[in-house]
């Protein structure tokens, strides 16, 4: 764990994947209202940043319009109460609007509570990372809380909605500057 006094640290599991390890750390779901998702898998040429790695999860066929899907990281991320962090990735969301959020728990492993931190639009992006847009947004974890799990929520607004994630993510704790 890293010291939440002078400085930050990732706290993320793979949060810049490479190509060919992409989706270690990450796996479908954690709320998914009445879907399933694909697998995570590793994003394809088109749909990847040139020369970087990425993850995806896709839903098939034509899921109700407003329901859920999650990607999320695989480990449980130590947080201190009352501290301030930094969440954020670079988002691709085909037929989806996805979201940042954290969702915390206590010791016992009982939810208490998530934050979300920014959304993106229902927007592909593809090729060089600068096509790539950047969402998140600060947040302050709430008293009681142990851990955290970090995962992308994605809304669908279409049929077979894709759900990119590259440079994955940036988990921070915030003291001065990320």
């Amino acid at each position: 764990v890293p010291s939440f006094d002078s400085g930050s640290n990732n706290l993320l599991t793979n949060s810049a994947p490479t190509l060919g390890n992409e989706t270690y750390g990450w796996q479908a779901g954690w709320y998914n209202t009445n879907i399933v998702p694909n697998a995570v898998a590793a994003g394809f040429d088109v749909w990847r940043p040139t020369g970087a790695g990425s993850v995806y999860v896709v839903v098939g066929g034509s899921p109700t319009v407003g329901t859920v899907f999650d990607i999320r990281q695989s480990n449980n991320i130590p947080v201190v109460a009352g501290k301030r962090y930094e969440v954020s990735a670079l988002l691709s969301s085909h037929r989806c609007t996805s979201k940042c959020t954290l969702a915390f728990f206590n010791s016992a492993g009982t939810y208490i509570s998530e934050i979300d931190a920014g959304t993106a639009n229902n927007v592909a992006y593809s090729g060089d990372l600068s096509n790539w847009v950047r969402k998140g947004g600060f947040v302050t974890v709430p008293a009681g809380t142990s851990y955290a799990h970090f995962y992308i929520r994605s809304t669908v607004a279409g049929t077979a909605p894709y759900c990119f994630v590259a440079q994955v993510a940036n988990l921070c704790a915030y003291v001065g500057l990320c």
